[in-house]
This record gives C-alpha cells, structure tokens and sequence, in this order.
C-alpha cells in the first residue's frame, strides 16, 4: 500500500535528517548529543545546501544522493558518539510511537493537493526548481514565482523516483511527523518527572492539539505549501526558546549551544516564507539580551558573532536567489532593486504586494473591497474572524487570557516562575509577530503559529508552577478539549474523498507572446490553475514576456519594453 511506502520513507528520511542535523550542530560546537532538534535541524542543513546547488543545477536525484549520504554519514557517527542513548526502552518508544504516527500521516498525506494555491504557484514552483536551475526573472511569467520560498526545494528533492510528482505526499507529513515526535518525547520526559514538569515540556504537549488539527482539517497536509512548515517552525522555534529561556543558572558554554540552534532555526524560517521576518528579529534579540542579563555580558559579542555567522550560511544564497528570480532582494517588496535586465516592473511588485493585503484584509473576497482599512472594514474583518477562526486564533487567545488571569489570581506562582527563569521575555516573540501580522496582511495563514506560540506558551508559564498531578490533568483537559470538540473521530481516521495519484494536470491553452515565446496559460474554467502543467506556464497571459536568450528557457524571462 502505498500509506506503508509513505511511512517507511518518513521514518528513513527521519533518519538522515537527524544525521544531517546532528552534524551541523557539531559544526556549531552545540554538544554532540541526538535530540529531536535534530531533526529540524537537518532540514535547516539540506535547505542551505539546496539554495547554493540549485544556483548551478536542477534539485534532483543527484542532490538526493549527496544530502543523503552526508546524513547517513553524520547518523553512523552520531551513533558511535550516543552508543548509550540506543537502549532498547528508548528505540522502542520512539521507534514504535514514531511508526504507529507515520502510518496514521500516510493515511491523510497520500491524497490530491487541496491548497487552491497549489494549482496556482505551489506546483509549478516545484516544477521548475526539479527541471532547471534557478531562472532569472522567472517571476516575469508570473509574480508569485519570485516569492522565494525556500520550502519548494525541500519538496522538489523529494519529487524523484516513486514520487515523481507525488512530492507533495510526502514533504508536509514528513515535517509533521517531527513535530508529533516531538511531543512524543516530552511525553515520556511528563512521565518521568519526579516534581513539577518543565516549561517546554507542557508547551509541546499542549501543541499536539494544534498540530493534528491542522493535520486532519487543514488544507496543507497534502499540498506542497509552505504554511504549514512556517506554522511547525514556529512551534518548534517556541519550544526551543522556553527551554532556553528556562535555564538561567547555566553556564555560557551551555547558554551557546541551546540559544544557536533557536536563532538558526528563526533565520530559516525567513527562508520558507518572508512574513516570519519579525519573528526571527525578535528571537535573536530576545536571545541575546536575556543571556547578557541572566548569563554574562561576555558572552554576548560571540553569540552575536556566532549567530549571524551560521545565519548567513542560510540568508546569503537566500537573498541571491531573491535578486536572480526578481531583481530585489525582498520581493514582494520593491525594496533594493537591482540594475538587471531581468528585473521585475515596479508596478508588477506593488501589485503582488496588494492583492496579498487586499485578499487578508478582505477575508478572501467576504468583505467589499471599498470597505478595505476602514473602521468598517476592520470591524467586519473581526466579526468574520470571531465567526470563522475559533481553532486556530479564538482558542489560543482565550487559553492564554484565561493563563493570565489565573496568574494574576495566584500570586505564590510568581515566586515560582522567577526561580525557574521563565517569564515575559518569551511572549515578546508572538506580541510583536502579531502586531507584525496585523500590520502587513493580517490573514490567518500568515500569522504561522504566532497565536499558539501565545496561547501555548501561557499554559507552559502557569502550569510550570504547579505540581506534577496538576498539570498532567490540565493537559488532559486542554488537549482532550481541542481534540474532542474540533476534530471529528471519523475526520481522523482519514480522508472522506481520496485520489492517490500524481499531482493532477489540466487541460492549458498555449499560447504565443510579442516576441514568439510559446507559453501554456491556464483555461478561464480553471481560474488562473495550471496544477502541474508543462513549462513554461502561466495562469494569466502576459503578451509583453520575452526570453532574455532567444531559444533558451533557462537564461531567463524579462518584460518587454513598450
């Protein structure tokens, strides 16, 4: 069955992937020891690989081969160096918890991608990452090719051999799979613990709500979109941060190598959607002034200096791959441009840069554009979001007013909290990620996990200062909650209508442009959805593209002059 075949390839690619990522911490000097950060990790390493290769080659089967064998390497160290870790209790736990999850996610990721975006920019991103090098103005032929998200990459490596345009059922669930695990592991740790239960312990197990959720009701877990990698880093951004912000008493050496893997891990998510911006400016300052204040103020400079180093490993070919795709260095921001032929019209990233505003402000169409950053608008924006987002924004707001309320109530749990150094320094991450989000395109998709990095980090806060008992039960209840009353127990057990096939293609019209450029563009019956068509495609013509090179799509698009 193919489920099977999904989850066994998740759990191999589990694996490599913690080899990948447990080198790059030894590169960092971040100890040596599997943790599932790991995992995350190693996607962070694959990325940055994949940027610079795909500046020369297509992100194929070659590719595969290199990153594998660079984690299979760094999982056959690893083992030698953690041969104590590989009891039979541990692999068992992880191993079976882990295989038993990996089959419940085949069952909901083999399926056709349901993402409209999928069919308008997802799938032919991919396409275009596997097939050639990265192109030079491609965002000519549609904008939304030059939104340099970093995650098309990941899913084109994927998108080989029996998942020759199948990538998609695969890429999400494999992430998801990371995230469960996640929980999994602070699972045994609540049940280990002797007295109360750490701060990143509560807050993964209140996120497994969130995450199946998403797995079970959203429209991402069988679509090659970046949303729901953007909303799994956040939540493992969240986790790593509490755990380093719950360690005051720790040395500097130590302070380094839990805080650099958090700043990391922000950088990336840059990366994967642009909008996570705020997030990872806020993490590394947050990072940085609370080590001065609670560490030492030498160590500041390095970790700065260590940092931005191991940033620019992952930024540096981002910010290249911006300009070659559209001639700014932070499209859909016409900010920066650059002096090449290829360059996007400004207009045509303004453009972009609207309809992004106009669809969150609007709620896709629900509520009259004239209305749009008025009083009004703003007023029916909130009435459709209290009517339509209570999962996903009312439920984690409402946990965190209620969190709040309760510790202001109790007064011994700030004494508590001070001792266990984990307080307000942590929830100025998704304050102003919100407040970021509320500003630019205030849609639900875009806020990532922000609302939960609030909602979730509140329980962790308030429950860290309770017994062990206490907060097991408040968990229970939280959890059970969310499952119970959001997800439906025959929803879980998979999807009511599957096809399992490869991506789905539609019927095109080619067509030919001003300068004899043969284009397939999308029907009107299809709204603007190539899915994955032939190159070159478009959703909407554009008469005025030409080729930089005559004859050679791989040197480029530009719009013709008027």
């Amino acid at each position: 069955m193919l489920e099977i075949t999904v989850a066994i390839w998740m759990l191999t690619l589990s694996g490599l992937s913690l080899g990948l990522g447990n080198l790059l911490k030894q590169a960092m000097r971040c100890g040596g020891s599997f943790e599932v950060v790991d995992l995350w990790l190693g996607f962070t390493a694959l990325i940055g690989i994949l940027q610079v290769w795909h500046l020369f080659l297509p992100v194929d089967g070659r590719a595969g081969v290199l990153v594998g064998g660079i984690g299979l390497v760094g999982l056959c160290i690893g083992s030698v160096r953690n041969r104590a870790v590989f009891t039979f209790s541990n692999m068992a736990w992880v191993l079976i918890g882990g295989g038993l999850i990996a089959a419940w996610l085949g069952i909901h990721t083999t399926n056709q991608p349901v993402n409209v975006d999928s069919g308008l920019y997802h799938l032919n991103c991919v396409r275009w990452a596997k097939e050639y090098a990265i192109v030079p103005g491609l965002g000519n032929l549609h904008a939304r090719l030059a939104l340099n998200q970093s995650y098309f990459l990941y899913s084109a490596l994927l998108d080989v051999g029996e998942f020759a345009h199948r990538s998609h059922q695969l890429a999400s669930g494999l992430l998801c799979l990371w995230a469960l695990i996640r929980s999994l592991v602070s699972i045994r740790a609540a049940i280990r613990a002797r007295d109360r239960l750490k701060a990143n312990v509560i807050y993964d197990i209140t996120m497994i709500g969130p995450v199946v959720y998403e797995i079970v009701n959203g429209m991402n877990i069988s679509s090659p979109s970046p949303d729901i990698c953007v909303f799994l880093l956040g939540t493992t951004v969240a986790s790593e941060l509490i755990r380093v912000l719950d360690a005051t008493a720790c040395e500097e050496r130590e302070y380094k190598e839990k805080a650099l893997p958090v700043i990391l891990l922000a950088v990336l998510g840059v990366t994967v959607k642009i909008s996570f911006a705020a997030t990872a400016a806020t993490v590394f300052a947050v990072v940085l002034v609370y080590g001065r204040l609670h560490v030492g103020r030498r160590m500041v400079l390095p970790l700065f200096g260590m940092g931005a180093l191991w940033s620019a490993f992952i930024l540096a070919p981002w910010v290249g791959r911006g300009i070659i795709l559209s001639g700014y260095v932070a499209f859909p921001l016409a900010v920066l441009p650059l002096p090449v032929d290829w360059r996007m019209p400004v207009d045509m990233a303004h453009r972009c840069y609207g309809l992004i505003r106009m669809w969150a402000l609007t709620c896709g169409g629900k509520i009259p554009a004239e209305y749009m950053g008025s009083a009004k608008g703003y007023w029916l924006w909130l009435m459709y979001v209290l009517r339509t987002q209570k999962p996903t924004i009312i439920v984690p707001v409402s946990l965190a007013i209620l969190g709040l309320l309760y510790r202001q109530l109790y007064r011994p749990a700030r004494r508590v909290v001070a001792e266990w150094g984990f307080d307000e320094a942590y929830f100025l991450v998704p304050c102003v990620s919100l407040i970021y989000w509320f500003v630019t395109a205030p849609d639900q998709r875009f806020a990532g996990a922000s609302f939960w990095m609030l909602g979730a980090g509140v329980v962790a806060l308030v429950l860290a200062t309770v017994s062990k008992e206490s907060a097991v039960l408040s968990l229970i209840f939280v959890t059970g909650m969310l499952l119970s009353r959001e997800i439906g127990i025959v929803d879980a057990m998979g999807p009511w209508r599957k096809d399992n096939g490869p991506a789905r293609t539609v019927v095109t019209e080619e067509r030919t442009t001003d300068s004899g450029l043969k284009v397939y563009v999308a029907t009107v019956e299809n709204e603007g959805r190539t899915w994955d068509s032939p190159l070159p495609s478009m959703p909407f013509f554009n008469p005025r593209v030409e080729l930089r090179v005559p004859g050679d799509v791989s040197k480029g698009f530009r719009i013709r002059q008027k």
